[in-house]
């Protein structure tokens, strides 16, 4: 017969509904940084997407850069991001 019990609001089915919600709750103590994500780490993962430029390459440079990152084995993003990273470190001064 249990089938047919109904809950009334004399039940007190909400009130305990909103008891264990309101005990269930806990503060936030520190919001913490995403780390940083080295590029090509970021596929399939939540909330990490990489920044993306769409650029036109000369005739010349398209060729090197596919060229090239076939014979390294890697993809072209990361051979640009590379070539890049190489030039940024020789020309910044700190």
């Amino acid at each position: 017969m249990a089938k047919n019990k109904t809950f009334g609001t004399s039940a007190g089915l909400f009130k305990e509904t909103q008891e264990v919600l309101f005990n269930d709750v806990q503060e936030v103590q520190q919001v913490q940084e995403a780390p940083k994500i080295k590029f090509g780490q970021t596929q399939g993962k939540k909330g990490h997407k990489a920044k993306r430029i769409n650029m036109a390459f000369s005739d010349e440079n398209h060729a090197y850069i596919k060229t090239e990152s076939r014979k390294r084995g890697m993809y072209e993003t990361n051979l640009v991001n590379m070539i890049i990273d190489e030039y940024r470190e020789v020309n910044t001064k700190n």
